[in-house]
This record gives structure tokens, sequence and C-alpha cells, in this order.
């Protein structure tokens, strides 16, 4: 049966608004935000006319308003992710729309967690929980965003067993849909982020492999460059804290590699990898290359960042440790007192670190022999740490122990002052009495001495003849 001409527009005008949807659900994909918010909002502009009274165009209109809300959370832009999905509920309820009110819950939900208001985020998400595993004809991969989104609210919570729970049932839903995309990988790398916290590092190592290779599986143009490099920086964090020190050094190369040139990071994050390289390599004891990273990561940090002072002060330190490392005492003193002139005055609350930071010089200043101010140093460190906390017990006696030392060498070395002293005046005295002899002996020598001899040749005459 031939169209109907009137309705000819309508449809010319709806394949048109879908197209620019598709575009605009591409650009997403690809992590092309801006461009993906400048197709939706044509999308809105289209639609919102027709959208009263025509479900097809009110369904257009939710989807963008949802997809532009996403892009917002995603954004931490709190105020109008809320304002998008607001106009979205407001469609979804009038049609009454179930699936979408179920959207609107999970964003709702995680906007909740992002202001830390937990209670009301659960809430929000087990009621679009309750929406989907109901309807019978809901996608899989819909109920897995759900548990996502509820694993992350009990992380945030620091409830890793229940976060854990709602992980697992997030990987088995998505599994159920058959779709191996960025979604999967997220859920993996979440997943090991908790083993991490949990101190079970085998499990997050397997999550976080596992998560590696389906994004790498991904064609090219879908792979999330982010997400990559955050999961091979995971793994290279979990490696050094089980010494693994040369399979972290890889991770944080493969992490440095896609900051450098697969994606525009700031250089602070850069730097950071710098930081952590140059941890890595202090541990294999290869101080020079340790060095070379931290001088890297300061030298940013001077450029871009002069008011984190944390970060800083943390740069100077680590150089400071390596030099000292190196035997290198003098430059070794330069960088902790640029960290400690940054920790005394803007970073006063850490007392541990400051505390550290005291000892570490104390320890420069002995390999020196100026055991007073490394003293002085010690000193001060323990007045910074109270002797009534438990948590302290380990640094106090360690400083205790440095303190002793030194408090050893002072005493040592003013005993060896007294006992050159003693000497000294010895010899003194000995001098003086070498110069009375002398004297002594050269009068001697001038006036006895003479009638002696003569006495001594008179006893000494053979007998004569006559007698």
């Amino acid at each position: 049966m031939p169209m109907d001409r009137k309705n000819q527009p309508d449809t010319a005008k709806l394949q048109n608004i879908k197209s620019l949807y598709r575009i605009a659900d591409g650009e997403f994909r690809l992590r092309n935000y801006k461009e993906a918010q400048h197709y939706y909002k044509k999308v809105k502009q289209e639609t919102k006319k027709n959208s009263a009274s025509d479900k097809t165009y009110a369904e257009l209109l939710f989807n963008a308003h949802h997809s532009i809300a996403k892009i917002h959370v995603k954004e931490i832009n709190i105020a109008k992710a809320k304002a998008e999905i607001s106009k979205g509920q407001v469609i979804a309820e009038k049609w009454q729309d179930q699936n979408q009110i179920a959207i609107c819950f999970d964003i709702q939900g995680d906007i909740m967690r992002l202001e830390k208001h937990f209670d009301r985020a659960i809430d929000y998400l087990e009621r679009s929980l309750h929406i989907k595993i109901k309807d019978l004809q809901q996608k899989p991969s819909a109920i897995s965003s759900t548990y996502h989104l509820l694993g992350k609210v009990h992380y945030d919570m620091g409830m890793y067993d229940v976060a854990v729970y709602h992980y697992k049932e997030a990987h088995n839903f998505k599994l159920l849909s058959g779709i191996v995309d960025a979604d999967l990988t997220r859920i993996l790398r979440d997943m090991g982020m908790v083993y991490a916290n949990q101190g079970d590092y085998n499990k997050a190592i397997e999550s976080y492999q596992r998560a590696l290779e389906d994004e790498l599986s991904l064609k090219a143009e879908y792979q999330d460059h982010t997400l990559i490099g955050c999961t091979f920086w995971c793994l290279a964090i979990i490696y050094f804290q089980q010494t693994a020190y040369n399979k972290a050094l890889s991770m944080h190369f493969n992490a440095l590699e896609i900051k450098l040139h697969k994606l525009e990071y700031d250089a602070l994050n850069i730097a950071m990898s710098y930081y952590h390289i140059g941890l890595v390599y202090g541990e294999l004891h290869q101080f020079d290359q340790a060095l070379e990273m931290h001088e890297k990561a300061l030298k940013i940090r001077l450029e871009k960042g002069k008011d984190n002072y944390l970060e800083l002060a943390s740069s100077y330190e680590k150089t400071g440790m390596n030099y000292y490392r190196k035997s290198s005492y003098c430059k070794a003193l330069t960088s902790y007192k640029y960290a400690l002139n940054i920790r005394s005055k803007r970073l006063k609350g850490d007392h541990l670190a400051l505390a550290r930071l005291y000892n570490d010089i104390g320890m420069v200043y002995r390999k020196q022999s100026q055991f007073d101010q490394a003293k002085n140093m010690y000193e001060k460190a323990i007045k910074l740490l109270p002797s009534d906390d438990g948590n302290y017990r380990k640094q106090i006696h360690t400083i205790n122990q440095n303190l002793t030392i030194v408090t050893d060498r002072i005493k040592q070395q003013d005993l060896n002052s007294d006992v050159f002293n003693t000497i000294d005046q010895g010899a003194t005295i000995s001098r003086n009495a070498v110069r009375r002899c002398s004297s002594l002996y050269a009068s001697i020598d001038g006036s006895n001495c003479s009638d002696s001899r003569k006495q001594y040749a008179n006893q000494s005459q053979l007998p004569t003849g006559k007698n």
C-alpha cells in the first residue's frame, strides 16, 4: 500500500534524528564527549516539539538526556547531571516507561554516591534493580550495570566483601549478555581494586590481567587507553607491594608509554609515573636511575604544581634519600632541607612525616661525623611523636636507637679529647723537665766536671819507681 504523503516528511525527519543519535552514540563510545554532546543536543532540539505526543520522539529525547547526564557524571559535573536526568525522568514518568525510570534511578544513585550520600544511593539502585529483575525481558547487560554501581557504592563505603558480591553479580550478568566491551573490563578492574584493598594480591592480579586481556581484544578505535593505562598502573602498584620490582617496573613503563603517546595526560600525572618508577629503581639499588626519575618528577612539579606542597616535599625527600644511598651527603642534606622547609611551614599537621624527615637529616649528619647536629635532629623527631601512642612505637624505638648511638659517639669524642689534653699536658711537663735537666747538666759540665776529671786522673795514676 502506498505511504500517505502527509507522513513522508515526518518519517524522513525521524530517520534524520535517528542518524544524528547514532553519530552521537558513536562519538560517545569513542569517548569524544564534546562531539557527542553536540549531536545529542541536536537530537534534543529536533525531538522536543513532538515528544509530548509521539512515543518514538519521546524515547529519542529521553535517551539524549540520559546520555548527556552520563557524560556529566563522568566529568563529575554533578549539577548538570542532575538537571539532565531530571528532565529525562519527567519524560519517563509521563509515558510510564519502567525501563526508563530504572535508568533514571541508576544515574541518580551514582550521583548520590559521588556526593557520598550512600544510603540514598543504595535506595535508588535497589529500586532500579527491583524493576529490572521483575521485567523478564530486561537485557542482562542492564542488570549488570546496576549491580556494578551497587558494588562501587559499597567499595566507597569500605564494605569490600559486599562490593565483591555485587561486582561478581555484575560480571556474571555481563557474561550472559555475550558482550565484551569497556563495561566488562571496568567491572574486572574494580573487582581487582577491592581485592587489592583486602590485601589479596593474587586475586587482584588475576582480575587486572583479565581486564587487560579483554580491553586489548577490542578494536583499536574502541580501546579505552585511560582504562588500559590505569590497569597497568594498578598492576605496577601491586607488584611493588609484593616486592616483584622488575614486574612493577615493566608495568610502570607500559603505563607511562600510554600517558606520553596515547593520551593527553597532564604533566603532573606524568610526574607521578616518574616518581613511582624512581621508587622501584631505589628498591632495586639502581640509585642513578632512581635519581634520574625523581629529578624528572621534581622538575615537573616545580614548574606545574608549585602549590602541591605534599608532592614537592615527597620528591625532595626521595631525591635526598638516593643521594644518601650514593654517599653524596652534602647533596642529600640540601634536598632534605628543602623538604623540611616545606613540611615545617606548609604541612605542619603530619607529625610522623616530619619526624621521619628529622631522623633522615640526623642520619646524614651522623655520616658526616657531625654528631651534635645529628643529636639535635633526633631529639626534634622524638618530640613530635607521642610516646603513649602504640602506633608510633616502632618509629620511636628506631629514633631512640639512633639517638643512643650519636650520644655515645659524642661521649667518646669528649673522652678522646680529655685523653688528648692529658697527653698534651704530660708532654709539656716532660719538655720542661728535659729543659731543666739540660740546664743542670750544662752547669755541672761547666764547673764541677773539670775538678772531677782532675781527681779521677790523680786517682788513676800508676805508682812511680821511686817508691
